[in-house]
């Protein structure tokens, strides 16, 4: 997780990487939906 790394490295933060961590959320965020959601009988 390169976003997590001290920022004294000044290493900016590419365009490719926030993407990658944004996949990582979206991706996690909707696993975490779908379980709420059948947890309450709600199917899609």
């Amino acid at each position: 997780m390169e976003l997590l790394l001290p920022m004294r490295r000044q290493n900016p933060i590419t365009l490719q990487n926030l993407h990658k961590f944004d996949t990582l959320i979206n991706l996690y965020s909707i696993e975490k939906r779908e379980f709420f959601l059948s947890k309450r009988g709600i199917n899609f």
